[in-house]
């Protein structure tokens, strides 16, 4: 059994909060979302299952063992070992049911008196090696990989792991990347380098990825920025945003607008009612629905002022109709960056780039990206991976002359809101007629 891990008194922002949403690395390499609360308990299927209060407080990226009914303790994780080249071959081995002489039956009796903490996984695995017949008969690398694959399916270990913007995005593409379109780790931070993402920020994001385009932008961002984000529907779906543990004023800077409220014909309206002979219920309901109407007010208002620093796109709708909704909206030499899984749809918004006056330089770039196994003696690239990571076409908006540029009232900008540079920042800009 591996070794436990000493006491370590990490800073506060780097271990397990309470009703924090994190994910939890199981030994068959899947991940599990979770969120441990006091008094509930978290099941891991044949790994068996811990109290949420095990957790809290402690620091990610520690690995922890289940044992004797729900109780789990920290660990060290198994070092890996080089593996010595022997003259063994696998020749002689036949790939049959009958080299493992435990019966179906005396396995899952030792899987159930592990789950009740009779016996150990490391005593699981043993067995399971000293009864197959053909053990011997092969490599070390065999033998090796023999192992780890018993290990993945008897262990009761698993490892914390932080939300970070890189961890969420790998989760999500390798366990189903089409809620996120496919969108990879390596073209993600492609699309915030095209955009120059920086605290000050203004930006225009058209995200179907269930908020990880959000997300990404945000993580830039500071309490200076601006993220307005353009959804389908009445509410938007960024699930997301639930793990990201973002601060609260950063958070504050995003704001939604659905596409069907973009029309200065669709403004926002309200109005205003006595409260005075209002019960508590119908007080309440009057509050929530004047909060959402300033919140839409703010948002909509924030959109027909224009002069954002960025468009980000990655969504399941043709690009050139949303280019001709949001480019006008964008300053001079303001980047443009449209992710798509496939080709052919930013084929069409290329060349409808090409011929006309408002982009620059428009480009089509796919990502490309190998993966390695790392491993003493054995390092080489996965036999697993994903064949493409997608396409970006990239442009800059432009004007096509000096009196089609738009200028903007610096009236209602804030105190210290202009930066030394000079650049107006995460303000509403109102445009002069």
């Amino acid at each position: 059994m591996a070794d436990h891990v000493p006491a370590t008194n990490p800073p506060e922002s780097e271990c397990i909060k309470a009703g924090q949403r994190i994910y939890l690395r199981l030994p068959s390499g899947n991940f599990k979302p979770v969120k441990p609360v006091p008094g509930e308990l978290i099941r891991l299927g044949k790994f068996g299952s811990f109290m949420g209060e095990s957790i809290i407080g402690t620091p990610f990226g520690l690995t922890f063992e289940v044992y004797d009914r729900n109780l789990v303790r920290p660990v060290r994780p198994e070092s890996l070992s080089a593996v010595e080249e022997t003259g063994a071959n696998n020749q002689e081995i036949v790939d049959e049911a009958s080299s493992q002489q435990l019966s179906y039956e005396e396995i899952e009796a030792l899987k159930k008196s592990s789950l009740q903490g009779d016996v150990s996984h490391d005593q699981i695995i043993s067995k399971v090696v000293e009864n197959n017949v053909a053990f011997n008969k092969k490599t070390e690398y065999s033998k090796a990989k023999y192992i780890a694959r018993k290990q993945k399916k008897f262990h009761k270990v698993f490892s914390t792991v932080a939300p970070t913007l890189h961890n969420m995005c790998s989760i999500a593409t390798a366990k189903n990347p089409l809620r996120t379109r496919g969108l990879r780790v390596d073209t993600l931070s492609q699309m915030l380098t095209s955009v120059n993402v920086n605290a000050y920020s203004r930006l225009l994001v058209v995200d179907d990825t269930k908020g990880l385009l959000l997300c990404a932008a945000l993580t830039r961002i500071s309490s200076n920025g601006l993220v307005l984000a353009l959804h389908e529907g009445d509410s938007p779906n960024n699930e997301m945003l639930d793990y990201m543990p973002l601060p609260q004023d950063v958070r504050s800077q995003l704001h939604f607008l659905s596409w069907s409220r973009v029309s200065k014909d669709r403004a926002a309206s309200f109005r205003e009612e006595d409260t005075s002979a209002m019960d508590a219920t119908d007080l309440k309901g009057y509050q929530r629905r004047r909060k959402a109407f300033l919140r839409l007010q703010a948002a909509q208002d924030t959109f027909w002022a224009g002069g954002f620093d960025g468009l980000l796109i990655a969504s399941q709708y043709e690009p050139v109709s949303i280019l001709n909704e949001l480019a006008p909206l964008l300053g001079g030499s303001r980047p443009v960056v449209i992710y798509s899984p496939d080709k052919e749809s930013l084929v069409e918004a290329a060349a409808h780039m090409k011929s006309s006056p408002d982009f620059l330089m428009p480009q089509i770039s796919e990502s490309w990206m190998r993966e390695y196994q790392v491993l003493p003696g054995r390092t080489h690239p996965t036999m697993n991976m994903s064949a493409g990571g997608g396409y970006l076409l990239t442009a800059l908006r432009v004007y096509d002359s000096p009196e089609n540029i738009p200028t903007y009232s610096t009236a209602r900008l804030a105190p210290g809101s202009i930066s030394r540079s000079g650049r107006v920042s995460a303000v509403k800009l109102a445009a002069t007629e």
